[in-house]
């Protein structure tokens, strides 16, 4: 197969999995002969809310950003009592999808599904110690949307490195109740990322990979035949309105292998040129 007819086929593979979320992630020229693997992975997400939001409450509010700047967008309204919680310098809201069990055409739909099934958390029925199963639908383990809200408007940074200090943060700090809510406004967004993923891995460690020298993919591959890591590009998609969540995400690596053939040229003098002779 072409390096241009591969990419292609990946690019095509991915926008399948992602049901069109992600419609192209390897850019022109990134699979060239000298490519040796293409590593891609791809998730999809949709679920609609266990409560889910009356579009007829939306309304435009007004939304402060981390520079200060203001900007008004939709704002999502309810006057149920939500799972939230409120810690030292944040506050942390739990919102759930509605499971197979509560209504078989609205579950969250999931790549390889036959595969999720056998790990579904709508299947794992937990027990009271009197083997009663949990009926209520807020006891039982489900999927959920988990909302980080610093108290100082340009708190995030600094909630960032509290999260990221301890790998239980999130199940340390989560609601286990729902609690009345006097002001409940949630925005309406959608968000999109699209990256060369490279100097983000460098920063955080991650360099022998992509050294020619050092890298060592032998742990993956019996014979790695001295590859190393050329480009890492990763892209997401979020999407959270009145009825629930769409989300997507895919990550395609490539590599090369040491003394790889180079990548071809063009060399077309069809203008102004400069020439010298020497010996």
């Amino acid at each position: 197969m072409q390096p241009e007819e591969a990419s292609k086929e990946i690019n095509r593979w991915v926008s399948k999995a992602t049901n069109g979320l992600i419609a192209s992630i390897l850019p022109e020229g990134s699979v060239h002969p000298g490519i040796a693997m293409v590593l891609a992975n791809a998730i999809y997400f949709k679920g609609k809310w266990f409560h889910p939001f009356d579009k007829e409450d939306t309304k435009k509010k007004r939304f402060y950003c981390l520079d200060g700047s203001r900007v008004r967008v939709p704002f999502m309204c309810s006057g149920k009592w939500q799972f939230v919680v409120e810690h030292d310098g944040f506050k942390l809201l739990k919102l759930t999808y509605r499971m197979q069990s509560d209504d078989d055409t609205s579950s969250p739909d999931r790549m390889y599904r036959s595969r999720w099934d056998d790990y579904d958390v709508d299947e794992c029925h937990y027990e009271k110690s009197n083997n009663e199963r949990l009926t209520n639908p807020d006891e039982r383990p489900r999927l959920s949307m988990c909302v980080f809200l610093p108290d100082d408007r340009k708190g995030l940074p600094s909630l960032g490195d509290k999260m990221s200090s301890s790998t239980s943060f999130l199940q340390d700090h989560l609601p286990t109740r729902r609690l009345p809510v006097t002001k409940f406004r949630l925005p309406k967004f959608k968000f999109s990322l699209s990256s060369k993923m490279n100097d983000v891995l460098r920063d955080m460690g991650l360099r022998a990979a992509f050294d020619e020298h050092k890298a060592d993919l032998s742990d993956m591959l019996e014979d790695d035949g001295g590859m190393f890591v050329e480009n890492v590009f990763h892209e997401a998609v979020i999407e959270v309105n009145e009825e629930g969540t769409e989300a997507a995400a895919s990550t395609v690596c490539t590599t090369v292998k040491k003394c790889a053939a180079p990548t071809p040229v063009d060399f077309m003098i069809d203008h102004s040129l400069r020439d010298c002779s020497f010996r």
